[in-house]
This record gives structure tokens, C-alpha cells and sequence, in this order.
């Protein structure tokens, strides 16, 4: 009873309870309008006696990507630039520091897109602001003052610390496509690593992943850093994971002095190099995007989605190809470990959950309730967005939700929708066959079983060994490295012991005329349902092979996800 009374009276106070907002700066995304999150704000330092002005941070919206992230959006697109507009004469009147202009660059990373890419569509999202916000009566220069960026980042270093070098030199050419001084507004930067780069499959490695991204975050200059934890896109991080991904600030910070030192990648004709060839390459993008009508419009057009669909269909190739490593995945597997299917969260309940205070105040004391929306529909006749704002606020401080202030003071029923875009990480396909060698395991007691049939001495069969090891181990396989035999017969007996279903043939192109046809009958002779694979791709020989036998072939370049996947269709690994 104790709990629904405060729920009734005051949400706000629940979502920071025990939180000292002057203490510390405060960063809230609010998704496609800051309007009715600052209400709530306003109300709570109203109920709790709290300085308004004195909370620094950003309450921060960003309509495209909202509509790009979720493939809609419940109000116009005007009237969310409106919302926008009117919450930054809000916060001008109240003397506030606070940001509420935010240019959302993390989101398409985390969708996919590349350090070019995000560059571009963040500086497009600038513009559009801008022209928006100016249209409706909002000086420029206060606009790009409110602005707060936030960007995602990947595990390529270098790529990274020239993106975020790079951010601030195309920001300082879109000030001066308005009229305003390069040097008149520092670009406030965020940087979140990105789950996107991150995998179920030897998942502390991205402990490594979430350090080598905020290394590179900081030594690019960002003003603020969001450490995911090393589950977060496979699990509920736990105390273990979320005090791994605070301590990683803290040792960057505290003991590498990474923040000691004003861009300290300054001068390295590499790095130079790279932030010039990325203030191009993203300039032109963004050009491009322009082109197009903006970035609203190629959002709603499907051409972003399009763009980072393609790049991430050569991405995933490159990964399945192996021509990109993620280490422990597609690359230095670790078989031994016991790959379990991730946890599947319930977008839906949370949101109920995130909701239980509102049902509860509303299931609460009626007459309450009754005066609150009545006051709420007064309040929606206000035609000053600023004073609307105010009043919104007080009611929010009696106990008015999220959900009431902004049914009620929606000024249409208007909606947006765009094409939705479906993310697959890079290392998704992998981690499919680890789950299929898994689970197989956990039938059978063993992993599906290879053997390497090694013919020749060290210096003839080991190269070919070891990159059919890696090959085959990536997909979850349990591969036994045999010791090198002189010819085929010799390596029969320890072919048979292993139990394996699956054997590659390890040795050089010039002898595999002769060994081949001996390989393929000995191994047909142990099981005619076993499949023989040849290390390489002698490609004079490859139809002469195939006649003889060979069931498939593997080398540098080979589509390591659709050889295994075929493997495990023809020797019965269920998927």
C-alpha cells in the first residue's frame, strides 16, 4: 500500500530516488521529444525543492533517429521539431544549461553502419535540426549550442580515433555553411561502444573489445563515455559485468592518464592521414544524403537503411570469408567452451513493468485522478508552448505521468513510418554453428568430430594443418591434428580410431595427384558416408579431385559458414 501511494503521488521521485541531480550531470535520451521528459524534470525539482537551473546535462531528443531506430514515430515529424523548439525556449527561460538537441549517431552503428557512414548522417542530422529549428523561430547559434552528440564506436582503433578527430573538423564546416563562427561552439561529444561488434561466443573477449573502443574514444577527444558491459547484448549484466565496464573507465582514466593529455594522436602522419580521408569519404556522404532531400527524407525514402543493409551484407561476407577476424569467434576458437543459447528478452514486459507506476496511480485515488486530467485538458488549450510546458510541469509534480502529459498535450494525431532495417551482427553466423556443434554435444556427449589427415613432413603438411584447424574449429568442431605419415595407408589405423565422420586431406599441390584417389578409397573404405576434404584449391586439379571423390574444398577465402553449414547438413549435426 506503502508502494501504490508513492506511485500516485510522484514517478519522478521514484525514477531518482536517492539521486542527487545537482551532484552530477544528468543524461537522458528521450527519444523523439524532450517535451514531456522535462515536465517531469521541472515537476520533480518543484515537488523535491530542487534548483532547476542548477542540473547540468543534456534531456535530449532526436526525431529522425527515433523513426529511423523504430520505423515510426506517434506524432508528425513537424510537430516533434515543434516539441523541440518549444522545449528549448523552455529551458532558455529557465536559465538552464541543459542539451536537448541530440544528433544520434550510436544508433545506426549499432544498425551497422561504418565510422563514414555515421559521420555523414550525423552531420546531416545537424543540418536538419538546424533548419527545422530555424523555421520555427530558433536562432542558430542557440541551437548548435544545445546540440549534444552522441556517437557509437567499433573495434577498429585507428579508424575510431581518426572518426572522432575527423567529427569535429566536418562540425566546424557545417557552422560555416551557416554563417557561424567555426571556433564559436565546442562540439560537445559522446561516445557508447557498440554491442554491435560484441558476441555470445567466448564472451569475456569483449571485455577486450568494450577497452580497445574506449581507448579509442578518448584518445579521439570525446567529452563523455558510455562502457557497455561485456553481456549486455546476449544477457541482464550483472554486478560482475557492470563493475568490469565501470573499473574499465576507471583504469583508463586513473592509471593510463588517457585523459591527461589534449589530442594525443596529434601529429601521427598516420592518424593525420586517416582523419583526412574520413573528413572526405564522410563529407561526401553526407553531400550525397543532401542530395537526396536530407536526412529525414532517406530515412523515410529507405535509402540509409539500404546503405547500411548493403555494407553489412560485405561485412558479414568479409567475417564469413575470414578476410575480417573477431578474435574467438571466426578466428582462435575456443572449443572447449559450452556455447549456450542467449536470453531472449521480453521487449514487452519490461516496457510493463517501466509502466507499473502509472497503472497503479491511475488504479489509486479517483478524485486525484479525475482533477489531474481535467487540469491536463486546461493545460492543452494553452497556446504559449513555454507556459504550457510549465503547467504540464506542476501537474507532473501532483502526479500527472508520462503517458497522461503527453496523451493529453499532443497537438495531432499524426504519425510518421519508415522502412525498419534488421540488424545481424558480423559474428551471428558463427555463432549459429556454434550453437548447432553445441548442441549436438549435448546429444551425442562430443562435438562433431574432424580429423586432419596429415601426410608428408612438418614443413609439408603443417601449413595447410594449422589453417584447416582454425577453419574447422571456428564452426565448432573437434578436430584432431594428426602426426604427419609418409603415405595414406600409414594414417588409416588413427583415421578410424577417431571416430570422425568428416577428414582433410593436409599435404601440397604437387603430390595431391597422387595422394587424392588414394585418400578418398581408404577413407570410403572406413565409412562410404564420410566426406573428404582437400586443404587448398589447386585449380588445374579441382575437376580430376571432385571425380575422384572430394567432397568439398577449403582455402584462403573459402566461405567458411557455408562449408561447415553443408557439413553438418550431410553428417546429420541438426540445426
Amino acid at each position: 500500500m506503502r508502494v501504490e501511494s508513492q506511485s500516485q503521488e510522484q514517478e519522478a521521485s521514484l525514477a531518482f530516488l536517492g539521486v542527487d541531480l545537482t551532484a552530477c550531470p544528468l543524461f537522458v535520451s528521450a527519444g523523439f521529444s524532450p517535451f514531456v521528459f522535462l515536465s517531469l524534470l521541472k515537476g520533480y525539482s518543484i515537488k523535491e525543492g530542487v534548483e532547476f537551473n542548477k542540473i547540468q546535462g543534456s534531456v535530449n531528443a532526436d526525431p529522425v533517429t527515433f523513426l529511423f531506430e523504430n520505423g515510426e514515430i506517434p506524432v508528425s515529424i513537424e510537430e516533434a521539431f515543434s516539441q523541440l523548439a518549444t522545449s528549448i525556449k523552455f529551458l532558455e527561460s529557465e536559465n538552464s544549461e541543459l542539451r536537448t538537441v541530440g544528433i544520434n549517431g550510436a544508433i545506426y552503428v549499432e544498425k551497422g553502419a561504418s565510422a563514414v557512414q555515421e559521420l555523414g548522417i550525423s552531420m546531416s542530422l545537424a543540418v536538419e535540426a538546424i533548419c527545422r529549428l530555424s523555421e520555427l523561430g530558433t536562432d542558430p547559434a542557440t541551437i548548435v549550442h544545445k546540440m549534444i552528440f552522441n556517437f557509437g564506436t567499433s573495434t577498429n582503433l585507428f579508424m575510431e580515433i581518426a572518426k572522432f578527430r575527423a567529427a569535429r573538423i566536418s562540425f566546424s564546416e557545417v557552422l560555416s555553411s551557416f554563417n557561424l563562427p567555426s571556433d564559436s561552439v565546442k562540439m560537445f561529444a559522446c561516445a557508447r561502444t557498440s554491442g554491435y561488434y560484441h558476441s555470445f561466443v567466448d564472451p569475456y573477449v569483449n571485455m577486450l573489445r568494450v577497452t580497445t573502443q574506449a581507448f579509442s574514444a578518448i584518445i579521439g577527444g570525446v567529452d563523455l563515455i558510455e562502457t557497455l558491459p561485456f553481456d549486455s547484448s546476449f544477457a541482464q549484466p550483472d554486478e560482475f559485468s557492470n563493475r568490469i565496464a565501470r573499473n574499465t573507465q576507471i583504469i583508463l582514466s586513473e592509471e593510463s592518464h588517457l585523459n591527461h593529455v589534449i589530442d594525443a594522436a596529434g601529429g601521427s602522419f598516420y592518424v593525420e592521414t586517416l582523419t583526412s580521408q574520413i573528413v572526405d569519404s564522410a563529407w561526401a556522404y553526407f553531400r550525397e544524403i543532401e542530395e537526396n532531400g536530407g536526412i529525414y527524407k532517406a530515412v523515410v525514402s529507405g535509402k540509409i537503411q539500404s546503405d547500411i543493409s548493403s555494407l553489412a551484407q560485405k561485412r558479414a561476407k568479409d567475417v564469413a570469408t575470414r578476410k575480417s577476424v573477431i578474435v574467438g569467434v571466426n578466428s582462435y576458437a575456443n572449443v572447449k567452451e559450452d556455447v549456450k543459447q542467449p536470453m531472449v528478452f521480453d521487449a514487452r514486459k519490461i516496457y510493463d513493468l517501466r509502466c507499473l507506476s502509472s497503472k497503479l496511480r491511475v488504479s489509486g485515488n479517483g478524485g486525484i485522478h479525475s482533477s489531474i486530467l481535467t487540469d491536463l485538458e486546461d493545460v492543452k488549450n494553452e497556446k504559449d508552448g513555454v507556459n504550457k510546458l510549465k503547467l504540464a510541469s506542476v501537474l507532473a509534480a501532483k502526479g500527472a505521468t508520462l503517458g497522461e502529459i503527453f496523451s493529453h498535450l499532443s497537438d495531432s494525431s499524426a504519425s510518421e513510418t519508415a522502412p525498419s532495417i534488421t540488424v545481424v551482427p558480423p559474428a551471428h553466423d558463427f555463432e549459429q554453428l556454434r550453437l548447432r556443434a553445441s548442441a549436438f554435444k549435448r546429444k551425442n556427449g562430443n562435438l562433431p568430430k574432424l580429423f586432419l589427415f596429415n601426410i608428408g613432413p612438418v614443413k609439408q603438411h603443417k601449413a595447410r594443418a594449422d589453417f584447416s584447424r582454425g577453419f574447422f574449429e571456428a564452426g565448432g568442431f573437434e578436430v584432431t591434428y594428426a602426426q604427419g605419415v609418409t603415405e595414406v595407408s600409414a594414417g588409416v589405423d588413427a583415421a578410424l580410431a577417431s571416430g570422425a565422420k568428416v577428414f582433410v586431406l593436409c599435404s601440397t599441390d604437387d603430390t595431391y595427384p597422387e595422394l587424392v584417389p588414394q585418400f578418398v578409397k581408404a577413407i570410403k573404405q572406413i565409412d562410404k558416408n564420410a566426406l573428404c576434404i582437400l586443404a587448398g584449391y589447386p585449380k588445374e586439379q579441382i575437376e580430376t579431385h571432385k571425380q575422384s571423390g572430394i567432397d568439398d574444398f577449403i582455402f584462403v577465402g573459402a566461405n567458411v559458414v557455408q562449408v561447415i553449414n553443408n557439413i553438418f547438413d550431410r553428417t546429420g549435426v541438426e540445426k
